[in-house]
């Protein structure tokens, strides 16, 4: 019995609350000001993050081009590359 009494004192209420009609009418503009407020704001970061990421492509772009790094599309500079550099000995068993 008291594993019961603990499940149910944790769990949350979830009968919905009463709101007469005149606080509601009060309610929903602030309500929708407050939500359209943080709408805009994300909206505005939308634009901001996109803008960031088109300036970091450029400066590595420009890195790949006078570094002469291997690039995303797959073309290689004067460099070995980090598979050569990386390749692990083979082990040959007896």
């Amino acid at each position: 019995m008291s594993t019961t009494k603990a499940a149910t004192s944790t769990k949350t209420s979830t009968k919905p609350r009463y709101l007469s009609p005149n606080a509601s009418c009060e309610l929903i503009p602030k309500m929708w000001a407050a939500n359209m407020e943080r709408l805009g704001s994300l909206m505005r970061e939308i634009p901001d993050e996109a803008a960031a990421e088109d300036v970091a492509r450029e400066w590595m772009d420009e890195y790949y081009e006078v570094s002469g790094v291997s690039t995303v599309d797959g073309s290689t500079g004067p460099h070995r590359g980090a598979a050569a550099v990386c390749r692990q000995p083979e082990h040959r068993s007896p």
